[in-house]
């Protein structure tokens, strides 16, 4: 099914197993990086913004879409950054951008995705509320990115059409990575 969930990774007691995350959908574990506090009400792997993120084992390329992409997730966030990641299969050195991000910068909620060996970028509007659970979803289908944001569609730009381009990187959550 083009639309179904094809990864997933939920930090509660059912799926976490000292330091390792099960993907309730498919079959890509991951890794918790640094500091380990899971919240209880609602499950959550609360991040200390330095050290902690989480590594998907196991993923390359071959097993990320060429198009048809949604990245979701559930974040609060206490403070902005200059380059903040939710989850990202991203490489962006220079004049070198591949893959994608859904993340946030000082103030904004933001999406990236590049082909043709180039990145775009696109922020929403409003800035997030501190401290505030917010729902934030990224979409890519071949020809137009959008950028979700608590179910309102906030931002679209035509400007990627085709393939995703990928090198190799790491796919990580809760950090930029690149």
């Amino acid at each position: 099914d083009l639309y179904s969930q094809v990864h997933g990774w939920i930090f509660d007691a059912d799926h976490v197993s000292g330091r390792n995350v099960s993907d309730s959908h498919g079959d890509l574990d991951a890794t918790i990086n640094g500091e380990l506090v899971l919240d209880e009400h609602p499950a959550a792997l609360v991040l200390d913004g330095e050290t902690t993120h989480v590594s998907v084992d196991g993923i390359d390329e071959s097993k990320l879409p060429a198009r048809n992409i949604s990245a979701e997730a559930w974040v609060v966030l206490n403070e902005g950054t200059r380059w903040g990641g939710i989850m990202g299969y991203l490489q962006d050195t220079g004049d070198f951008e591949k893959g994608w991000v859904l993340g946030y910068d000082s103030s904004d909620f933001v999406f990236a995705l590049s082909t043709d060996s180039d990145l775009t970028y696109m922020d929403s509007p409003r800035d997030f509320e501190v401290g505030t659970w917010h729902h934030v979803v990224g979409t890519y289908d071949g020809s137009t990115m959008r950028l979700y944001v608590d179910g309102e569609l906030v931002e679209t730009s035509q400007s990627r059409s085709g393939d995703i381009d990928y090198s190799e990187a790491d796919f990580t959550l809760g950090a930029y990575v690149d």
